[in-house]
Parts: C-alpha cells; structure tokens; sequence
C-alpha cells in the first residue's frame, strides 16, 4: 500500500509505501532548506537514501536515525529493510 501527501515538521512532504506490513521506501520533498531526522519504523532500519537516483550520506545517530540536508525542493528517497 501507499500514503502520499503527507507534511512532516521542518517543511517535508511524505510519501510512504509498505508491503505485507511493512514499510519498504520513502520519499520526501522540502519545502524549505533544513536539516532532517529520518527515523526509521520500529524493528526496521534503514537500508539506503538516495537523491536524484545517487546516493545520499548523513549522519546516522546512536538510534538508527539519519540525518540529512536538503534544499528547499529537493527530493531523497529512503529505502528500509
């Protein structure tokens, strides 16, 4: 399934997609430049970020979040495993 159109603190449009109950990829839009905390599901992590088809490095925290900078327009997509 999916869910698209969603707004996050700090200027993101979400979209997430699972499969069997499970999330399996995000995609978010800023609206505006930031700095983003990306957490992933519970008993999940994540596997890869990418933008515009590259991959994308951050700082991954203690807690399996990662952290990323995006311009304002700018896309990334997270994949979960």
């Amino acid at each position: 399934g999916r869910v698209e159109g969603l707004r996050a603190r700090g200027g993101l449009l979400v979209s997430i997609f699972w499969k069997d109950g499970r999330a399996t990829r995000a995609d978010f839009k800023a609206t505006i430049d930031g700095r983003h905390k990306i957490r992933p599901p519970q008993g999940q992590r994540i596997a890869e970020i990418t933008a515009m088809g590259r991959p994308l490095s951050g700082q991954v925290g203690p807690d399996g979040t990662v952290a990323v900078e995006l311009k304002a327009g700018s896309e990334c997509c997270v994949q979960f495993q």
